[in-house]
């Protein structure tokens, strides 16, 4: 018994390093290159560029000889807690970043948030955000910051030739709606699709 309580002791005095080095946030470092420093995260020097992410969820990229940066949408900022890193894509001559970002028809695009969407349809690439929502700051913050609240990932549907993005998506009757908040609802009924978001 002491054995095996000590074996794991050993494990877990081993494994806490490794979670704690996982959980600590990127670090802003200097990089310089081409006569130049630039300060940031996840920072890229090619084709005679240096640029820096601003934000330690951000990311650049280097194809088509441009660097790119990006760290999403503005209101990022305001979340709480750790962000899904932006992602970028390459191609058709073309670098996009930010979330669920797809190439098709000669374009190539992306969401801004995490909880964006893009959808190939019909010879068209759609990419779609909810609007942010805000809610109270947490305890210990200024009472009047606000600050942004997590909503659920969005859908995108596509059918007659066109494409909707948002949530509890309906195709009928030759259209297609969505709902624009998580909490928004759509029903298909008497020949037309009718969508409700609630105003909170």
């Amino acid at each position: 018994m002491r054995t095996v309580l000590l074996w794991l002791f050993v494990v877990v005095g081993l494994a806490m390093p490794a979670a704690a080095a996982m959980a600590q946030p990127a670090q802003a470092r200097c990089t310089s290159a081409y006569g130049q420093t630039v300060c940031g995260y996840e920072c890229k020097a090619a084709y005679g560029e240096l640029r820096c992410a601003q934000t330690p969820w951000g990311t650049c990229t280097a194809a088509f000889g441009k660097v790119v940066c990006s760290d999403g949408a503005p209101q990022l900022v305001h979340r709480r807690g750790p962000l899904q890193k932006v992602e970028c894509k390459s191609a058709f001559g073309e670098i996009a970043c930010g979330y669920d970002c797809k190439a098709a028809f000669g374009e190539v695009k992306c969401a801004q948030t995490p909880e964006g969407t893009c959808q190939a349809s019909f010879g068209e690439l759609t990419c779609w955000d909810p609007q942010p929502t805000f809610g109270r700051s947490p305890v210990g913050h200024h009472p009047r910051a606000r600050v942004l609240q997590d909503q659920e990932k969005a859908t995108c549907t596509s059918a007659y030739g066109q494409t909707a993005c948002g949530y509890d998506c309906k195709a009928a009757y030759g259209e297609v709606k969505c709902a624009q908040t998580p909490r928004g609802t759509c029903v298909a009924q008497y020949g037309e699709i009718t969508c409700f978001d609630p105003a909170r």
